[in-house]
């Protein structure tokens, strides 16, 4: 990692940065390529975001650990776009694309994989359903759980970065418990 910190701090080029971003990432060093992801810039990352994907799962030696890392990071800082990008991959007829990287994207990140998450989140949802399953607002937000003392802890959503929401848990005592 001091040598990655090194060639960031010395300011190289956005191209540089795409290339160690994808070698990082096709040799799952999911570490590296997290540092190195807020250093390039989104228009690069959203020209070459196929190519990168491509390049990984090519060079991945059957792991796709760094690959899944990019996506789950919305590498693209857009949902629909990330999602798209690697659409795109696993329903493309491209011989170039690495076929454990397409089966990949199609079992978990295409829109079938999409709407079959759907599906299946309906089947719970009907009635007769598994009464334990909630949104996962509400396992979250809403009524203060208590703990001992006579305290209890209540959760906010405060925002979302980079797809993940931020939860603010408080503790509160007395009435508002």
């Amino acid at each position: 990692m001091p040598v990655v910190e090194w060639f960031v701090q010395r300011g190289c080029r956005d191209m540089e940065l795409c290339l160690a971003l994808t070698a990082a990432t096709s040799s799952s060093q999911v570490e590296v390529a997290a540092h190195l992801l807020p250093h390039v810039p989104q228009h690069v990352l959203a020209a070459l975001s196929i190519e990168i994907l491509k390049a990984a799962g090519e060079r991945s030696g059957r792991s796709l650990e760094g690959v899944s890392f990019l996506l789950r990071s919305d590498f693209l800082c857009d949902p629909a776009a990330t999602y798209s990008v690697a659409d795109s991959i696993a329903r493309s007829n491209d011989e170039a694309v690495a076929p454990e990287l397409k089966a990949f994207l199609q079992e978990h990140w295409s829109e079938a994989a999409f709407l079959d998450g759907l599906r299946q989140g309906e089947a719970h949802s009907q009635p007769g359903a598994d009464s334990k399953i909630q949104p996962i607002s509400n396992l979250f937000t809403g009524s203060p759980w208590p703990v001992e003392g006579g305290n209890c802890l209540s959760a906010t959503v405060q925002g979302v970065h980079r797809g993940w929401r931020q939860l603010v848990i408080t503790k509160a005592s007395g009435p508002a418990c």
